[in-house]
């Protein structure tokens, strides 16, 4: 089944937010990181409940999970709910911070 991802405003603005930080201190690697993180969204259109339920769920109604991408200093979070058919990120963290 492909599932459709939506990007809420807030998980875009974290996003153009670290890309913008990254292109001041490595102009370089930014657009790189981007793409990656771009793929990493976009792969959820296909199988999401392969990633595990994040910290977040435990305080919520419905199933929160996230996708890793990086490792752990320079790795984010991708906090996404599955609603139908539809993956909904909520978040984009870089790993430094708390949940």
């Amino acid at each position: 089944m492909k599932y459709t991802v939506q990007i809420t405003q807030q998980a875009n603005d974290e996003l153009d937010a670290a890309f913008f930080w990254l292109v001041q201190q490595t102009q370089q690697h930014a657009p790189a990181w981007y793409n990656r993180m771009f793929d990493a969204i976009h792969s959820l259109e296909q199988f999401p409940t392969r990633c595990p339920l994040a910290p977040e769920n435990e305080d919520s109604d419905e199933e929160v999970r996230h996708l890793i991408v990086g490792d752990r200093i320079h790795g984010y979070r991708i906090v996404f709910v599955i609603r139908a058919t539809t993956v909904i990120v909520l978040d984009i963290i870089h790993g430094a911070r708390d949940a």
